[in-house]
């Protein structure tokens, strides 16, 4: 019976989805606070941060091109240490999808559904992305796969259509004075890009594995203008000022268009649903990264392992309704944001050295 694979494309659209998340609303906001009329720039930087730290990943995964991060963990460091990161790289991956639910549940608060008990929304989108992790990657991969233009296109749309509403002298001047807020501003933009991670989860079940770096870049790519693009077209529309003070700006963004037609005239309630969509890819991929975490650390046999989604699912939820104020999630998220990229960004590096040495070494008694 044949094996169900990736094709080397879904790398793209699977990376996409997983950088796309939460950040999409969020990320404008905190990056303008630091760079101000550059914040533009910022993301540019920090997106080009993001793809070499992402190559990084690509080329520790294609080391062991059948293992994910968590079996790399204990095969490079040891059962000891191995599984001490991944029981890390687990508590701070749980907290990142607790406090994407929660962001997620006050925004369509806000622009949806400002009636709905914020437990409910909780509840219902992880019970959703939790059942896509029980039925597997394959079934991730193409949900992903159906609704991937859909949502570009959404984004690329909402861009395009909010522009003429802006005003460019907002984005001058370009770099006068500002240089150090835009290198402090690049670093927040690089957070935004967390997704690109999964690549170390997702590489293992590609089928043509020579094929599927340049479809890696190209999801890292994508993200890149598209978040360029909705900084530009924010600060365009709203100002630096106008942006720090906007809790969603890309939800705000989406008010600016305006339509003669009736039936289109609401375009942030038909925004919010399709940012559901992006929002559902991202918590199912990390959610996802989750479940592989716990079962490589337990050593659960495979034939329970999809059950473990269950187990953590009330944790998670817990999680994102316990914090009672709004701002202290968004200072939580800040920072447990912050965290998975430093971490990786200097553990990963190591362990790839690491790896490449061993084989290399392997290699030449051979």
């Amino acid at each position: 019976m044949r094996k169900d694979s990736l094709k080397p494309i879904q790398m793209m659209t699977l990376t996409v989805g997983a950088i796309f998340g939460v950040d999409i609303l969020y990320g404008p906001r905190a990056v303008a606070s630091l760079a101000k009329q550059d914040a533009w720039i910022s993301v540019l930087i920090g997106g080009i941060l993001a793809i070499i730290i992402g190559s990084v990943y690509y080329f520790l995964a294609s080391l062991y091109p059948d293992k994910d991060l968590p079996e790399i963990f204990v095969l490079v460091g040891g059962r000891f240490f191995g599984k001490i990161l991944i029981l890390l790289n687990s508590f701070n991956t749980m907290v990142y999808i607790a406090l994407s639910l929660r962001i997620f549940a006050q925004a369509l608060l806000m622009f949806l559904l400002d009636r709905t008990p914020i437990y409910v929304i909780v509840i219902l989108m992880a019970l959703v992305s939790a059942y896509s992790v029980y039925k597997g990657i394959y079934t991730i991969s193409g949900v992903i796969d159906i609704i991937f233009p859909v949502c570009k296109l959404t984004i690329i749309s909402v861009i395009i259509l909010s522009l003429p509403q802006g005003d460019i002298s907002a984005l001058k001047p370009i770099l006068f004075e500002n240089f150090g807020n835009v290198l402090k501003g690049s670093m927040a933009s690089y957070y935004i890009f967390t997704g690109f991670s999964t690549i170390t989860y997702t590489y293992r079940y590609t089928e043509n594995k020579k094929g599927t770096y340049k479809w890696y870049l190209a999801g890292l790519i994508i993200p890149l203008i598209l978040f360029v693009g909705l900084k530009i077209a924010t600060l365009m529309v709203f100002g630096q000022e106008d942006v720090k003070s906007l809790v969603f700006p890309t939800l705000t963004l989406t008010k600016s268009v305006e339509f003669t037609a009736t039936f289109i005239e609401r375009m942030e309630s038909t925004a919010a649903i399709l940012w559901i969509i992006i929002v559902y890819e991202a918590i199912s991929m990390f959610l996802f990264i989750s479940v592989r975490n716990i079962n490589v650390l337990f050593n659960v046999p495979s034939d329970k392992s999809k059950y473990t989604v269950w187990l953590l699912l009330p944790i998670i939820i817990f999680t994102a309704v316990i914090i009672k104020s709004g701002l202290k999630v968004f200072e939580f998220f800040e920072y447990n944001r912050a965290v998975m990229m430093i971490s990786g960004s200097a553990v990963v590096p190591v362990l790839t050295l690491l790896s490449y040495i061993k084989k290399k070494r392997s290699r030449n008694r051979i």
